[in-house]
């Protein structure tokens, strides 16, 4: 899997009482992968998954760049994950008029994502050859060259002129998918037998159907299904993860 990846063997999987203590992603983005879980699931903002937050739980659905590498987690390399084979739309660097790549010198980081501020990080040093200490970034840049936007303000807000699809721009650049959060779970932690094959039903029974779903959200299924069809990719196969392990050799170098 590459550097700083723990993966579980699946055969060391076993059966212990259903309840089990879950966390995961509270974005729109992972309600594919957590609706309809037999088990209660907490809903956490990526900011807030934190080792403290997280040092209960037995099974996380995470933002990659909060959990890898952290010994007291190991990847589950057979279940799920949310990542992106291109143009992602809910992640994206806004520019400001003026700049472009090469002048950047304060970005604004999302207070909601480590994984998306540091894809942008990893783009701007790797592909657009930002030497490392060349930009400043911090969450509360009120006058930034450029903002890292997510989520829903990403998806409901148009871009302005200069905006990059950093799912994009990853993918141009590396050929790989990118994968933002992927199931974890805490090492030596007994987990229910069979449980990647459960997590993996879970989400083709709601990928399979996502009005039903979207609508017991409150949200207009026409308004986000191809959001979360075309975008999003909740597969963890072979790309996927050598697009992770790159991602974490590539975002290790700036830590």
């Amino acid at each position: 899997m590459g550097a700083g990846l723990r993966t579980l063997p699946p055969a060391t999987v076993c059966d212990i009482p259903r309840a089990m203590r879950i966390a995961a992603v509270g974005f729109m983005n992972a309600w594919p992968l957590t609706v309809g879980l037999p088990w209660a699931v907490t809903p956490l903002l990526p900011a807030a998954m934190t080792r403290a937050h997280l040092r209960d739980c037995d099974l996380v659905l995470a933002p990659v760049i909060a959990v890898a590498g952290d010994p007291a987690w190991e990847l589950l390399p057979e279940a799920p994950a949310i990542g992106c084979r291109g143009a992602v739309q809910s992640v994206r660097l806004d520019i400001a008029a003026g700049h472009d790549v090469t002048t950047l010198r304060h970005v604004a980081l999302s207070p909601e994502s480590q994984t998306s501020n540091m894809l942008a990080q990893v783009l701007l040093t790797g592909r657009w050859q930002r030497p490392n200490g060349s930009v400043h970034y911090a969450t509360a840049l009120p006058n930034a060259d450029a903002t890292v936007i997510i989520g829903d303000r990403a998806l409901m807000t148009p871009p302005p002129p200069q905006s990059i699809d950093l799912g994009a721009a990853w993918y141009e650049w590396t050929g790989l998918p990118f994968v933002f959060a992927a199931w974890f779970r805490r090492s030596g932690a007994a987990l229910v037998s069979g449980l990647e094959a459960q997590l993996c039903a879970v989400r083709d029974h709601n990928l399979a159907d996502l009005d039903p779903l979207l609508r017991a959200q409150g949200l207009a299924p026409d308004g986000y299904r191809d959001y979360l069809t075309r975008r999003l990719h909740y597969g963890f196969g072979p790309t996927e993860q050598a697009g992770l392990a790159h991602f974490l050799t590539l975002a290790a170098r700036l830590l």
